[in-house]
């Protein structure tokens, strides 16, 4: 199977995606702290990644959501839901928060990561294999 052919091969191509979807995380880290980041991150996962975190919130992250927190999350499930199109009422809740240079790099962290889920979906890969 082609499939099994491009998987066998694609170590460096996964290794080289994982380095720059880190990055990419270290920069949001940066620029919203370490929680928010995971908040966010697991947000872009869809609704079942947002549901389990709201089942779990203290195993989690040991506290409930604090507003802009929660603005993260409503601007990540919306990204994933609206395949990228948000609304301008929740980028003027963030404006307030975070740089135009800022939002770039949220914005390109959630691009990374849906290219990444596209790619382990195609290649029928779990991002368990990955270290994620």
């Amino acid at each position: 199977m082609a499939r099994d052919y491009v998987v066998g091969r694609m170590n460096e191509t996964r290794e080289e995606l994982d380095k720059k979807l880190f990055a990419l995380f270290n920069d949001v880290t940066f620029v919203v702290g370490k929680r928010a980041a995971r908040l966010f991150g697991d947000s872009l996962g869809g609704a079942e990644v947002l549901s389990r975190i709201e089942e779990s919130n203290a195993e989690i992250t040991g506290y409930p959501l604090n507003d802009i927190e929660q603005d993260l999350v409503n601007f990540g499930t919306a990204l994933v839901e609206n395949k990228g199109k948000v609304a301008d009422e929740l980028f003027d809740i963030l404006v307030p928060y975070y740089t135009g240079s800022e939002l770039v790099v949220l914005v390109t962290f959630a691009g990374q990561l849906t290219a990444a889920n596209l790619f382990y979906t195609v290649f029928d890969l779990s991002a368990d294999d990955t270290g994620y």
